[in-house]
């Protein structure tokens, strides 16, 4: 036979529930554990190996408990491994009860849906009765020990909800338990028959498998738009679908993210922001996540914590510039527009404030706008509030020259001196005509 991994040098007890139900443990016919569980509570693996068998269909919970009800008459449908399974007659209080079973090539007893994994030892368990068997388990189906597998049901020969839990030395042949000869398991694995009392013993020492917990989450790797968030299993094995929940904040709204995994193997699950779900943080800004995972039928969260985002890289100012000519000239009373442009472009804090060395000849507003006061000069200066770097421009406010004044009113005088010319140039012009007719 092949070593056992010294990790799984024993087997664990395949249920959360640490108790069997009296009776009938390996009588003839029945070569088995019953371990009663509250329904649909999950069945592990009890050690790795490959699914061997897989049995579903079965819908009838209790075929014995349901007065005597077959599962053909509940519309029961069994598949072995995907193909058409069987029913099998058995007596139950000189009735006759048709329950699930397996098929032609694959014959058991009414055991309901259930899991066969063959082990690298060369033995193989069996967990029947189920409810349901977990996704993803088919024939050929690596698992884990630890994984669930399924989940505890009353299907097919079964009087009430429990776990029927075999270990034996054939795949299909429920009696075929034999003393394990010569001791080739570690000492501290079967040492016992497995079909004997002394099995049973055995059985009860397994150490209980107990549902997977998440740890607090760890945050790390983080960015101004980017973290990554570890949790850690409280024991090996396999969940459903898992991912994050995030909000800025402590009281912002709540962003669900699923990872497109169907499972998850090991015990830490470590999840980025960006790299599984794409998303982009806001650089220095609060925020509050918490994973979550399908464990055993039921999610399960981390409780939530609270990480902040790395500020923007700082970018120094180098210089600043005012636009077109140092000397400016200006009139009484006109505006001026100046604009300033800090170097680099990308500078974080790009914040300037204007000054004027004279009010009383030109006056600056937050924004770099002039206003000519009165004739003058003035130096407009502006100031980086990063680095204090500074810019000038010299103003010249020149005021309007006075209009020329209008010419004086005419006097008494003048007037009296036109006249007299006019009748002069009159009484000449009158001669010259009366001579010309002479």
């Amino acid at each position: 036979m092949n070593a056992i991994p010294q990790a799984e040098a024993r087997w664990l007890w395949p249920s959360a529930t640490r108790s069997i139900t009296p009776g009938r443990h390996f009588a003839a016919g029945h070569q088995a554990v019953d371990i009663p569980a509250p329904l649909n509570s999950a069945i592990f693996a009890s050690r790795s190996g490959v699914v061997e068998n897989v049995f579903t269909g079965c819908i009838n919970h209790g075929a014995i408990a349901a007065n005597g009800r077959s599962c053909r008459a509940a519309g029961c449908n069994p598949r072995t491994n995907g193909q058409a399974g069987r029913f099998t007659t058995l007596t139950w209080n000189n009735r006759q009860v048709e329950v699930c079973s397996g098929s032609a090539a694959v014959p058991i007893g009414g055991t309901g849906n259930g899991v066969t994994i063959r082990h690298s030892d060369g033995t193989f368990s069996h967990y029947f009765h189920m409810s349901s068997v977990a996704s993803g388990i088919a024939r050929g189906t690596n698992v884990q020990q630890g994984q669930t597998i399924g989940h505890t049901g009353a299907t097919g020969f079964a009087t009430g909800t429990h776990i029927c839990f075999r270990i034996t030395t054939h795949a299909t042949n429920m009696g075929s338990q034999h003393a394990v000869n010569n001791n080739p398991f570690p000492a501290n694995n079967i040492a016992n028959a497995i079909n004997t009392t002394a099995g049973i013993n055995y059985l009860l020492t397994l150490p209980p498998t107990s549902p997977i917990t998440l740890s607090n989450v760890e945050v790390s790797n983080i960015t101004t738009t980017n973290a990554e968030f570890r949790t850690r299993l409280s024991r090996s094995g396999f969940i459903g679908t898992y991912g994050i929940e995030i909000r800025v904040g402590s009281s912002g709204s709540i962003t669900r993210h699923t990872h497109p995994a169907a499972n998850v193997s090991g015990t830490i699950i470590t999840l980025g922001a960006t790299r599984h779900f794409g998303m982009t943080l806001i650089p220095d800004t609060s925020y509050q996540v918490r994973i979550w995972a399908n464990v055993d039928g039921r999610e399960i969260q981390t409780a939530w914590q609270t990480f902040r985002t790395s500020a923007l890289p700082t970018v120094a100012v180098t210089g600043v510039t005012i636009a077109g000519a140092v000397m400016r000239n200006m009139d009484v009373n006109a505006t001026l527009q100046l604009n300033a442009t800090v170097a680099p472009t990308n500078a974080t804090n790009r914040n300037v404030t204007w000054h004027s060395n004279n009010t009383n000849v030109a006056t600056v507003s937050a924004n770099g706008l002039v206003t000519a006061r009165a004739a003058g000069t003035a130096t407009i200066t502006v100031t980086t509030q990063d680095g204090n770097r500074t810019a000038q421009v010299n103003v010249t406010v020149t005021a309007p020259e006075p209009p020329p004044p209008p010419p004086p009113p005419p006097s008494s005088t003048n007037w009296l001196v036109i006249i007299l010319g006019i009748l002069f140039f009159a009484v000449i012009a009158a001669a010259a005509a009366f001579m010309f007719l002479v």
